[in-house]
This record gives structure tokens, C-alpha cells and sequence, in this order.
């Protein structure tokens, strides 16, 4: 995702065919045949919390969550590769 001239890895949450937001990996590997750096800014360099999409304000970043009205109690995040695998998510050292 291309935001602010500056190239994002992100992955999008959708519902029923929309487009509910962007969520953009905080944590980019740079280890073996990992060179993300080279490409991408961590979602915390973003220059905006949103982007245009066909007219229209989407959500952008890496402390988007989700709540379902089905349930109540449950709360939905995203966090993309190297961010789930250290220690504590970054989602998690938000709070």
C-alpha cells in the first residue's frame, strides 16, 4: 500500500465485499533472506492514520480493532508476520 509517497506491507480487513481498514506490519525482518527495510516503513512511520479509497476515508495503521456486534466480548486486531512473532505483540505494549 502506497500512503504518503512511502510503501506500507498491510493487510486488509474486509466485511461482506468492503473495505474496513488497512493494518500495516510494525515490525519489518531484516534477517536472512528478509530485507523488508529495504522496501517498506514500519506502520508507526506512517504519515496518516487514514487514505483516500474511492472517495471515501478508510482506516489506516497498526491500533486498529475491531468489535463484533454478534459478540459482544469480542475484539478483533491485526497483526502481520514478524509482529506475531516476538514476545509481545506490539498491539499489546499499546494498552
Amino acid at each position: 500500500m502506497v500512503v504518503g509517497q512511502k510503501i506500507f506491507n498491510c493487510a486488509i480487513v474486509l466485511k461482506s465485499g468492503h473495505i474496513l481498514s488497512f493494518g500495516s506490519i510494525t515490525i519489518l525482518p531484516i534477517y536472512r533472506e528478509f530485507y523488508e527495510d529495504c522496501w517498506f516503513l514500519s506502520g508507526t512511520d506512517a504519515p496518516s492514520n487514514t487514505i483516500e479509497l474511492s472517495n471515501q476515508g478508510v482506516p489506516f495503521g497498526t491500533e486498529i480493532i475491531f468489535g463484533l456486534r454478534e459478540i459482544e466480548s469480542a475484539i478483533i486486531g491485526v497483526e502481520i508476520y514478524e509482529d506475531l512473532r516476538v514476545p509481545l505483540v506490539p498491539m499489546n505494549t499499546r494498552r
